[in-house]
């Protein structure tokens, strides 16, 4: 079963060693991660496990778990070190995977020591296969919680990645709203979640976890939701939220 579900950027730049000239600009989103995920996981007993979640796969790639590393806190994972950082505080034994590294010195920072696992979904996921993935992790005998790493439209003004979009502003405000409702059925009829397409054209990188989150979360049951941060301060939507 579902024992909860945290929602957070796949920023790389989240991690305080790879940015220490801007590390301040991402201290408020940062501590939010850190805060949701020690909200979800709780005290001891609150989840047998986790799972971290996020897009990025190689199309076609086959969904399925493998064990994830939870390094220690300091340190610069290897999966972060090609963002560059001092090399000297790169920490050993970490996921190679950006996104991975990310979720698993999130986990340390927030004091998680229990088991975790590491889910990378290919950013055209089916609807079909978004369902299916769901179902299997609301389906384990275990109390798992959901760490769903994901960005929303990089294409949010001057400052950002891709030319701006007109609607990228309100499909983030409309992904936002869905989680803070704890909204599974509502955030995944949305047409950046349902249509890859769609989330292509908008440049949201959090597609593909937010619809196997919101199919595990539809197959468990209803959630009460909490939006802890929203912003875009550099033209990418960061969304911070959790289900429990």
């Amino acid at each position: 079963m579902i024992a909860g579900v945290v929602f957070c950027p796949q920023a790389p730049l989240l991690h305080p060693l790879l940015a220490p000239g801007a590390a301040g600009d991402l201290d408020a989103l940062r501590q939010s991660c850190v805060r949701a995920v020690q909200q979800v996981l709780g005290p001891a007993g609150a989840a047998d496990a986790v799972v971290v979640l996020a897009g990025g796969a190689p199309a076609g790639a086959p969904v399925a778990r493998t064990p994830l590393p939870v390094a220690p806190a300091v340190g610069l994972p290897p999966g972060l070190a090609r963002f560059g950082g001092p090399a000297v505080a790169r920490t050993a034994g970490a996921h190679g995977d950006p996104a991975a590294a990310l979720g698993g010195w999130l986990l340390a920072t927030a004091g998680w020591v229990g088991p975790a696992q590491w889910l990378a979904l290919p950013d055209d996921l089916t609807g079909d296969d978004a369902a299916a993935a769901g179902a299997a992790l609301s389906a384990d005998p275990r109390r798992l919680a959901l760490l769903v790493l994901g960005d929303g439209s990089a294409r949010r003004g001057v400052r950002a990645p891709r030319a701006d979009h007109p609607d990228a502003e309100a499909t983030d405000e409309a992904v936002a709203s869905a989680l803070a409702r704890g909204d599974a059925a509502g955030l995944a009829a949305l047409d950046v979640v349902a249509d890859p397409a769609r989330a292509r054209e908008l440049a949201v990188a959090g597609r593909a976890a937010w619809a196997v989150a919101a199919a595990a979360q539809a197959a468990t049951g209803p959630a009460a939701g909490q939006l802890l941060a929203s912003a875009a301060p550099y033209g990418v939507g960061y969304v911070v939220a959790t289900w429990r």
